[in-house]
């Protein structure tokens, strides 16, 4: 007699289940979809809440002559109502350098609320018309500035004013002069430069020297050379260098010119 198998069944619907793993793919760019998503939600609320760390202070380090707080605080106000977490500091010193005294500048920000800015300026080299000039040719009209002294004064005509790099090279030309006559106890008051070009120097206290529109540098030397042996030197009142091989010598009270030869 055949058996009958019994078969047990549970009175619960078993259920099948089934594990679901996503790509690793899949996964890092959902990751880096979430963290892109809260840093670009940060940025919002910041942007939103510039004054969360907002700029109190202005510190300058250095020895800095031209360039004030104010003109920084000005400069730092078209950023816009900018805090310490939002301030552009690259546009900062993009703006910062176009100043003329300005060689270099870094910022730094000195929490919790300061922005430090470390300038190196030009020097002026020159005095041009009342106006500074700068190494880079450019012209800088500033008063209360204390200059060094015996910085050359030039007194040019504005015709004679050209681009910065004409102007830098006439200077330098200018400047050559100069040394030659300070090796010789000769400071200049300034020089000028007329319309016609022709060039004049006046001595400190002393007396002037016309040197004409050419060979300037020559003419110079040439009167160095017979400079010690021309007497009276107190009483010389002008000395034109204007002559082909040689030079005129004016004494106070003294109308007519003597010759010496160069």
């Amino acid at each position: 007699m055949a058996k009958k198998m019994a078969v047990k069944t549970s009175s619960k619907e078993q259920k099948e289940t089934t594990n679901f793993v996503l790509p690793r793919a899949t996964m890092s760019l959902m990751k880096m979809i979430l963290i892109l998503s809260v840093f670009v939600g940060l940025s919002f609320f910041l942007l939103r809440m510039p004054n969360l760390w907002p700029i109190e202070k202005i510190a300058v380090i250095g020895d800095v002559k031209h360039v004030t707080q104010k003109q920084l605080a000005s400069i730092l106000s078209s950023e816009g109502n900018a805090g310490m977490l939002t301030v552009d500091l690259s546009d900062l010193r993009h703006k910062i350098s176009q100043m003329p005294w300005v060689k270099n500048v870094q910022i730094r920000k000195s929490w919790p609320d300061t922005l430090s800015f470390i300038f190196e300026e030009y020097e002026p080299i020159a005095i041009v018309n009342n106006s500074y000039l700068t190494e880079t040719g450019n012209l800088v009209e500033q008063s209360g500035y204390q200059h060094k002294e015996h910085i050359l004064t030039l007194v040019i005509n504005e015709s004679k004013i050209g681009k910065p790099l004409d102007l830098l090279l006439l200077v330098k030309r200018m400047q050559k002069i100069q040394k030659s006559l300070t090796s010789h106890q000769l400071a200049i008051e300034n020089m000028e430069i007329s319309e016609s070009n022709s060039w004049l120097i006046r001595i400190e206290n002393k007396f002037l020297i016309k040197i004409g529109r050419k060979k300037q540098l020559e003419r110079i030397e040439n009167f160095l050379q017979v400079y010690a042996a021309i007497e009276n030197k107190n009483k010389l009142e002008s000395i034109d260098l204007r002559y082909s091989n040689g030079l005129a010598v004016k004494l106070s009270n003294e109308p007519l010119e003597s010759k010496q030869n160069g």
